[in-house]
């Protein structure tokens, strides 16, 4: 979209990343009152979509995902299992390579 004078551009986050942001922030925002859940939640949400409408973007993500956060992600990841197992196994599954 171009801007137009006098409008000003709004940068909006690659939901890829922007899934894996909100996984970490879960992971770091403890004792928070619901933060973390909300946090989490949002994450679940773009997962399942990622999942169903762009297969392999969440395989994409994590390979380009700093090493350092990985094993933040690994937990948050278990978290969302009844989120995405059954009712969206496509990212479910990305998020766990076998």
């Amino acid at each position: 979209m171009l801007a137009r004078e006098g409008c000003c551009m709004v940068r909006v986050p690659l939901p890829e990343p922007f899934a894996l942001h909100k996984l970490m922030e879960s992971q770091l925002r403890v004792d928070r009152g619901g933060k973390s859940e909300k946090d989490l939640f949002q994450a679940a949400v773009l997962l399942a979509v990622l999942g169903e409408r762009h297969p392999g973007a969440i395989e994409g993500a994590l390979r380009w995902a700093p090493l350092s956060i990985h094993g933040r992600l690994k937990s948050a990841v278990q978290l969302l299992w009844q989120l995405l197992e059954n009712d969206h196994p496509r990212a479910w599954d990305e998020l766990n390579p076998e």
